[in-house]
């Protein structure tokens, strides 16, 4: 029974159906309506290299984001998990939409703590 967890998602299930079930479509719909703070359409494009990647590189790392946020449960916004994912890149190979929106989006969150030092850093 310790490996009993009615309640824990399936994260391989969860990725097979962003991966091979769901179109860019879907997966934009789910990130940019998702509670809390979702983000608009053309913010998440910017973000993930829309213009920049191929559609086959912009479906995956779309199908990767939406994976992560399922994971967290509705935790965290999507601004939060975005400059999170992008902060965890080689800065060498952000576009300059992604470091466009990483300042943006440290200007939006109200960061407290010991991310404020992060954020003075970045912006």
């Amino acid at each position: 029974m310790s490996n009993y967890a009615p309640f824990r998602p399936n994260m391989l299930m969860a990725q097979f159906v962003f991966d091979n079930v769901w179109t860019v479509q879907q997966l934009e719909d789910y990130v940019t309506s998702y509670p809390p703070g979702g983000v608009p359409l053309s913010i998440l494009r910017r973000a993930l290299g829309y213009s920049q990647a191929g559609s086959a590189c912009y479906a995956l790392t779309l199908s990767k984001t939406a994976a992560v946020l399922y994971a967290l449960g509705h935790t965290k916004t999507v601004p939060e998990v975005l400059l999170e994912l992008l902060l965890r890149l080689n800065p060498l190979l952000l576009t300059a939409d992604q470091v466009n929106f990483i300042i943006d989006t440290c200007r939006m969150l109200d960061m407290g703590g010991g991310l404020v030092v992060l954020r003075e850093s970045i912006c």
